[in-house]
């Protein structure tokens, strides 16, 4: 098959959670055998088209319309994206689409170009706005809106959750059993994993996400101080971009160091991080702690499993429909500090249950969150999709 996924960005270039989700699919979907071009937006000047790993690559420089894209926002690239497929068809048939709903990018293409699309559902619009926007603006309803329009003009919905799928189709009113339910996968960077039982009295906390309302950033930096009261030889690393969500419209690190100057020597705030780095950060880990408000699937988990890392985080979207708790995690209530710090002491206090769960998330990646699972399940609802057999 002839295979086009729009996303959000392309590892290195810019990835996030579509973009990384993308990155891993195109290699599976090209590993099977499929021509996959995948077309993002950058941030260079001039659009260039270069085949990475048997990837058609399209680096498109994302174009805005400048008085209007506060009234219109995402309008101009989701008219820059059909141009591009267009043309790319023309000469190369394309046998299936998949786009992402987030902004809608696909929607114009789904309109006015005749090749069967798939839409996968990540974290809407609607979702992000009721987290983090006190005011809903026109432009934030023309997103909600066109989202839905993409949706409903999939040829198939898929969502890497049940709960997600509910989330999607009841907003929508469309029928949940239409929603193709497909797990997220990641390529195997840690293939020789060797999972070491931790005996060390440090215990080394991770956190890898943005900091933000969504990914229950406060509710985590307040539980430190209650882990810290009980168990002091801790340290806790936090990587990725800070936002101004924290009291008082602060950044979180501010934040945190003027509320809790005693724990500046254990917590580290170390911001974006390039992947080498990453890496060395997830095996020198012992817990990973991303306490999400909602999550539509949690690629970090994964990720965590990968290293054999124990996640605890909370019952928020379809997070326990990828960390199993009391499996290979432990889950809380959602924003509540006092509970996550509960959770942590106890795996701290036990060492064997800890190692236990170590294993076992490296199992759970295993067997079900390998990127190859995932391009095989994808390749056959695209087979469908494109009625070829």
């Amino acid at each position: 098959m002839h295979i086009c996924l729009i996303s959000t960005g392309f590892p290195p270039d810019n990835g996030g959670g579509i973009g990384t989700y993308i990155y891993n699919l195109s290699h599976g979907l090209v590993k099977l055998g499929h021509k996959v071009d995948v077309i993002y937006p950058t941030s260079a000047s001039e659009y260039v088209c270069e085949t990475v790993a048997g990837i058609n690559v399209h680096r498109l420089p994302k174009e805005t319309l400048p008085k209007l894209e506060h009234f219109f926002p995402g309008f101009r690239w989701s008219y820059q994206v059909y141009k591009l497929i267009k043309k790319l068809h023309e000469k190369n048939k394309f046998d299936v689409i998949e786009f992402p709903n987030w902004e809608a990018p696909g929607v114009i293409s789904q309109l006015f170009l005749n090749i069967p699309a798939v839409v996968r559902v990540h974290t809407p619009f609607f979702e992000t706005l009721g987290l983090d926007s006190n005011q809903i603006s026109f432009g934030d309803k023309l997103v909600c809106y066109l989202e839905h329009l993409s949706c409903k003009k999939a040829k198939q919905l898929v969502s890497s959750t049940k709960c997600h799928a509910k989330t999607i189709t009841t907003k929508y009113q469309m029928t949940v059993d239409n929603v193709h339910i497909l797990p997220l996968g990641v390529i195997d960077k840690n293939p020789y994993c060797l999972i070491k039982p931790r005996v060390d009295e440090l215990c080394k906390i991770l956190y890898v996400s943005r900091l933000e309302n969504r990914k229950g950033t406060l509710a985590f930096l307040q539980s430190l101080p209650l882990i810290f009261q009980q168990y002091k030889n801790i340290k806790v690393d936090i990587i990725g971009s800070d936002r101004a969500h924290a009291p008082g419209k602060q950044k979180f690190e501010p934040y945190f160091n003027d509320n809790y100057p005693n724990l500046k020597g254990v917590v580290t705030f170390h911001g974006f991080v390039d992947d080498e780095k990453m890496e060395s950060f997830y095996k020198g880990a012992d817990l990973f702690v991303v306490p999400s408000v909602y999550e539509s699937f949690g690629l970090i988990y994964v990720e965590a499993m990968m290293y054999g890392l124990p996640s605890i985080t909370t019952i928020g979207g379809g997070i326990p429909e990828v960390v199993t708790d009391g499996h290979d995690g432990l889950l809380t209530k959602i924003n509540d500090s006092k509970d996550i710090a509960q959770k942590v002491v106890l795996l701290i206090e036990n060492k064997a249950l800890m190692n236990q769960m170590a294993l076992q998330a490296r199992q759970s990646f295993e067997e079900k969150f390998e990127y190859q699972i995932m391009a095989k399940n994808t390749e056959s609802i695209y087979q469908k999709v494109a009625l070829i057999e």
